[in-house]
């Protein structure tokens, strides 16, 4: 059926179900640029509606407001449309467009509203909260898009900052979805929370592009590439919880199927290191059967490999420690008999105090307490002193 042939309801039912077939399906990214003009034929429609009952103020207020409103979608869509292709420049040109005219939208609610009739007022909030919405969402897009742009460019860190902003923008939206989710359609709270995860994953993307490109020669490029797999791994965890949380993207597992075979040709190519591997990500169920999917036996031969290399930070921090806890004896037994009673269970207390550090750092070099841990640790062990040393030094006044 041709356009023409629809009333104005029926040409925005069919524009607005063009565009959230294109906003699900990413291959259908052509039906933004049918849905556009379906809406330019809408507003020609409301401007000729416009023209009728320009004798009717609250008539035309109305009017004037679904009118921006439509150019807000209409720009959208053109918005979304070349950020897909890639021509970053007109997509923000959109952008720039679609912006003024959803504030213009609101503007002109804000100043109609105190004069709306009780018949029409549940309808008109209804409409006001929900663009409200759309407006919050188009700046959370606009940083992703200008992370996509910076990145295209090679500007990493304007990339980084860029998706770092849009993360933060997310981060408001997921609270706010939920404050306007009786305005919109269900899948809103799902979509608003998958776009994070792929933010995030897109963020991680680029921190292992920024790392670089580094000869195998290089004394650097082990540790190099360890935190390369690490950021696209990271991204790839991303982009699998979007894919959980809304499956309708299809996009998304292609995504995600690009990073793994990405992944597993960096691991495939460099199996001497997947010790190093291991002793990082022993953490991570996912990436140890990931490794094993790679290749059984080389995970095998890695693992026997990254516990020899344990066991060798085991003797060299328990050698540490005895050593350090000999010396601190020896001291005290050489200068027992030079000092007072008081001034020998001082020494004795700051001796104690300098084991349970040296222990504590043994544990925290063969990596079985965490950073935070490590610190509480020493914390205890120095208020304890402390809090005894006021009672020896009584005992001792006596």
């Amino acid at each position: 059926m041709h356009t023409k042939d629809l009333n104005l309801d029926q040409l925005l039912e069919h524009a607005f179900a063009l565009r959230n077939q294109a906003g699900i399906k990413y291959t259908s990214f052509e039906n933004l640029i049918k849905a556009s003009e379906i809406f330019n034929e809408a507003l020609k429609r409301y401007d000729q509606i416009y023209n009728t009952y320009k004798d009717i103020p609250i008539h035309n207020d109305l009017i004037k407001i679904n009118r921006e409103h439509i150019r807000y979608e209409k720009y959208n869509c053109l918005f979304i449309y070349y950020h897909r292709i890639h021509k970053y420049e007109k997509s923000l040109a959109n952008f720039q467009l679609a912006n003024n005219h959803i504030n213009n939208t609101l503007h002109y609610i804000n100043l109609l509203e105190p004069s709306i009739k009780d018949n029409i007022r549940e309808d008109f909030l209804y409409d006001k909260n929900r663009w409200t919405y759309y407006s919050l969402q188009l700046s959370s897009q606009y940083y992703f898009v200008m992370g996509d742009f910076e990145k295209c460019k090679n500007n990493l860190t304007a990339s980084l900052d860029n998706y770092k902003k849009s993360i933060n923008e997310q981060l408001v939206l997921l609270e706010t979805v939920k404050i306007y989710l009786p305005y919109l359609e269900p899948h809103y709270e799902r979509l608003v929370l998958a776009n994070y995860e792929m933010v995030i994953s897109n963020y991680a993307i680029v921190k292992s592009i920024s790392l670089g490109s580094i000869d195998k020669s290089s004394k650097l490029y082990g540790t190099i590439l360890i935190e390369t797999v690490t950021e696209l791994w990271n991204a790839y965890v991303h982009t699998i919880n979007s894919i959980y949380i809304f499956p309708e993207i299809e996009q998304n597992i292609v995504v995600a199927e690009n990073q793994l075979t990405k992944i597993n040709n960096l691991l495939s190519k460099n199996k001497n290191l997947w010790p190093q591997f291991i002793a990082k990500m022993k953490q991570d169920d996912a990436f140890i059967e990931n490794l094993k999917s790679i290749d059984m036996k080389n995970y095998k031969r890695a693992l026997n490999n990254g516990g020899h290399i344990q066991m060798k930070k085991y003797i060299i921090s328990g050698i540490f420690t005895l050593i350090s806890i000999s010396i601190i004896f020896a001291l005290l037994a050489t200068v027992s008999n030079l000092l007072t009673p008081l001034q020998f269970f001082l020494m004795s207390g700051v001796g104690i105090v300098l084991i349970v550090i040296t222990s504590a750092i043994q544990l925290k070099i063969s990596g079985q307490i965490k950073e935070e841990n490590f610190m509480k640790l020493i914390q205890i062990s120095l208020d304890k002193y402390f809090k005894d040393l006021k009672s020896i030094i009584k005992y001792f006044k006596k």
